[in-house]
């Protein structure tokens, strides 16, 4: 039991130490994953999150959840968290494939993070037409694939700019088959 504790300790103490942070707790949801529910009337992405667990030493649960302050009293609860329809919920996806293993660490490089997932969205991780000129450059210097900035923000994730790639590759070129992202 002092390791759930310490790992609770050491996952919440961080984010309960942020502005605005009205409640924070460590679950498991009904997959057994872990899930961090945090309430605060403060925009607070899951991205933003994981990288604050991270940079205290700790690996960050794969499922963040942020609810509005008034929901701080339910945070013990996981169905009445992920009931909530105010509920912003962030799941980490690691990359499938050697494509999106790229864009994955392109994006952390360009964009200054410690962990990119495939469905975390751009402008959430702090993109702006100033790191997506980057994001096109780089991607084209590791793939070929020149793109332009309307192409990187309407992909907005990196599962999306994969797909986009891919197609603009061409059948039968590197990452062309992809796994279907369901």
């Amino acid at each position: 039991m002092p390791e759930v504790r310490g790992r609770m300790t050491a996952v919440t103490g961080p984010v309960a130490a942020l502005e605005d942070v009205a409640a924070v707790s460590l679950l498991h949801d009904g997959d057994d994953r872990e899930l961090l529910a945090v309430a605060s009337d403060r925009f607070l992405s899951g991205p933003e999150l994981r990288a604050v667990v991270a940079a205290a030493g700790v690996h960050p649960p794969d499922r963040v959840v942020v609810v509005p302050a008034r929901s701080a009293g339910a945070l013990n609860h996981v169905d009445a968290i992920l009931a909530d329809p105010a509920a912003a919920v962030y799941d980490f996806r690691p990359p499938r494939d050697d494509l999106e293993r790229s864009l994955c660490a392109i994006w952390q490089e360009t964009l200054e993070v410690d962990a990119v997932g495939v469905e975390d969205d751009l402008l959430d991780l702090g993109g702006d037409s100033i790191t997506v000129m980057e994001i096109a450059l780089r991607v084209q210097q590791h793939t070929g694939v020149e793109l332009d900035l309307a192409d990187v923000f309407e992909a907005g994730t990196v599962r999306a700019l994969a797909t986009r790639v891919a197609d603009l590759r061409g059948p039968g070129a590197p990452g062309a088959d992809r796994p279907d992202p369901t």
